[in-house]
């Protein structure tokens, strides 16, 4: 199979993640039903303003069975954020049909515009 994506609409199914907002505390995203996904995936990590004393996003994915009991995706981390603007990609194979994204912020008074996208192949018949 070819790794050149010809039409990404037709081709893969995104998600989101964690929806653009202003973050002052940890969060965990939206739970992502990749049922129609196959093979491998892939997350995006976008990241705007950050302020405060010693801010710090650190993200991962996490992967359940049943939508309920979650567990991290190795692997499936990005690099910690502490400067404005960045994007982050990272793939990944996941074992389980559902995903989440859960990001740890750190520092003094913290403010973090962050969204995240996560897709995988849709699955072909």
């Amino acid at each position: 199979m070819s790794t050149h994506i010809n039409d990404l609409a037709s081709a893969a199914l995104l998600h989101l993640g964690l929806a653009p907002q202003n973050l002052t505390s940890s969060v965990t995203g939206n739970s992502c039903d990749l049922i129609s996904n196959d093979g491998a995936c892939f997350a995006m990590q976008l990241v705007g303003d950050l302020s405060g004393t010693g801010t710090m996003l650190a993200g991962k994915l996490q992967e359940s069975a049943d939508n309920s009991t979650w567990a991290d995706i190795p692997g499936a981390s990005f690099a910690n954020v502490s400067t404005v603007n960045v994007v982050q990609a990272i793939s990944f194979r996941r074992s389980q049909r559902y995903l989440r994204y859960v990001g740890t912020i750190s520092g003094t008074t913290p403010e973090v515009v962050a969204a995240v996208l996560i897709g995988g192949q849709r699955k072909q018949i």
